[in-house]
């Protein structure tokens, strides 16, 4: 029997082993219960009085004989009972994969659009709470599955820890990066990432059609060597409540 509900499907099988070897085609299927039923006529047909008690002893349908009749008719045999769960679908990973193919087509509309760098926002695990940022050129590049880019550090002051509150969204990045593969320099270099995880892309429209970073430099904190960058005031809302949205989406939810 079959038994579904709106995400997976519950089977009750039972699995019926014998201890010889039969070839008749039934027994070949495993079908047992079938095997016994036809045995059981071949020998008994003429003993009408014999059929008539072993009928109440087992059921053309294919309910199991009793212990005697069992051994007497086929031999030894046993059975064994498993339950299935049938999972027809991962609900988040249908979504992940929807979304891969989405950013994929916007990342490659903004990249033709969009004069210069923008910024995109990244789920790295489930233990980074905060915001995290990747840095999008024209040297980053589409893979099957994967984007490379630049993945950016959360800024924080010399000797202290980078916060990971949930709204954190202040993150630094070096004036010089590297963008040749498979190099030994000391610059940050590109890494990979799946699509799933690139949440958002930093950019907005305005009223008048045009096409604008929601991320602003933070003159304060930046210096010769480093930029440091974080959400324009104006925006910082919106941003910070469409990456919520699709990290708890897509992955994991908040913890703190």
């Amino acid at each position: 029997p079959l038994q579904c509900t709106g995400q997976a499907c519950l089977s009750y099988i039972s699995i019926f082993q014998r201890r010889h070897f039969c070839p008749c085609p039934p027994c070949m299927t495993g079908d047992f219960h079938r095997c016994i039923y036809k045995q059981f006529l071949g020998k008994y047909q003429f003993y009408p009085t014999f059929l008539l008690y072993c009928f109440f002893l087992k059921c053309p349908c294919g309910q199991q004989l009793t212990g005697i009749t069992n051994t007497l008719f086929v031999g030894e045999w046993h059975e064994e009972n498993m339950h299935i769960n049938y999972v027809e679908q991962n609900p988040k990973a249908v979504l992940r994969a929807e979304h891969a193919a989405n950013i994929r087509l916007q990342l490659e509309e903004t990249l033709g659009t969009f004069n210069g760098f923008f910024f995109v926002t990244l789920y790295l695990n489930a233990a980074v709470q905060r915001v995290s940022f990747g840095y999008v050129t024209r040297s980053s590049s589409f893979n099957d599955v994967r984007f490379r880019l630049h993945v950016l550090q959360p800024y924080s002051q010399t000797g202290q820890q980078p916060s990971n509150y949930f709204n954190f969204h202040t993150f630094i990045m070096p004036r010089t990066l590297c963008y040749v593969r498979n190099c030994q320099c000391p610059l940050q270099h590109s890494e990979l990432i799946e699509y799933s995880k690139i949440l958002t892309i930093a950019v907005a429209s305005t009223n008048a059609g045009n096409k604008v970073s929601t991320v602003g430099l933070v003159d304060s904190l930046s210096d010769n060597n480093n930029a440091v960058f974080a959400f324009k005031q104006s925006y910082e809302d919106q941003e910070l409540s469409r990456y919520k949205s699709m990290r708890v989406k897509l992955h994991e939810p908040y913890t703190i």
